[in-house]
């Protein structure tokens, strides 16, 4: 049973999203915790890659273990957000893996349906052939890519959310149910949909700022990504309450 440090009171299920309490939500309890412990493995990654030279496929098992890892928190986190806590109420559970792959299976139907707007404006555009040409991506496909991502995260929070919390594919592809929850709170749906966006771009860009092969390269890159999953999953979870609790 929740106490009052970590539960919301069933009328704030229903109250605006409060977004500098959702900024800090990482690093708060046991959130904080895991994502030191993100930081730690992306850590080894980073050292990984910049000492094995042509051996950095060693850096293979790490980063697929992070893949595997950060789907399972951010449905955790989802649910825990939907049901009103402020924090994890427990630990993630990884002692069944079929569950878990499951549960990545889900997120992985759920991510693909959502990148389609994306990725068919990158098809229209040309994007792939300009990069297999080696042409460079070009400023018409970076806008077009960024407004298909955008649209992308739009379609992700709620069917994520859902089956975060129910766990079938059933809700999570329930797009009636989605638009009619779209439709009840339009502002805070587009508020997590760039929320999301910028959890996608954002680590990209900071990444191509910086050297090849530089040595804090996946720091840079995946470290504000994982906050930026967990800060999404959060806002996710709670905007399906809202969205419920008006609709």
């Amino acid at each position: 049973v929740a106490d009052a440090e970590t539960a919301l009171a069933p009328p704030a299920l229903s109250a605006p999203i409060d977004w500098r309490d959702l900024a800090g939500s990482p690093l708060r309890g046991r959130q904080a915790a895991l994502l030191a412990g993100i930081a730690a493995l992306l850590a080894g990654v980073a050292a990984l890659e910049a000492f094995a030279g042509a051996a950095g496929c060693v850096a293979f098992l790490p980063r697929t273990l992070l893949i595997v890892l950060i789907p399972g928190l951010m449905s955790d986190v989802a649910r825990h957000a939907a049901a009103g806590f402020r924090d994890l109420e427990e630990w993630p559970d990884y002692s069944a893996p079929v569950g878990r792959l499951y549960e990545l299976l889900l997120f992985a139907v759920v991510g693909i349906l959502a990148l389609s707007p994306a990725a068919w404006i990158g098809s229209v555009l040309g994007c792939a052939e300009r990069v297999s040409a080696r042409g460079g991506v070009g400023p018409v496909c970076v806008v077009g890519l960024a407004g298909g991502l955008w649209a992308s995260a739009l379609l992700w929070p709620l069917p994520f959310a859902a089956a975060a919390r129910g766990g079938r594919f059933g809700v999570a592809l329930d797009f009636a149910g989605h638009l009619r929850r779209a439709r009840a709170a339009p502002r805070a749906l587009f508020a997590t949909a760039t929320l999301g966006w910028a959890a996608m771009v954002l680590p990209v860009a900071l990444r191509a700022l910086l050297p090849a092969g530089a040595l804090l390269g996946v720091l840079v890159e995946a470290l504000p990504g994982a906050y930026g999953a967990l800060v999404a999953a959060r806002a996710a979870g709670l905007l399906l309450a809202r969205t419920d609790a008006s609709a």
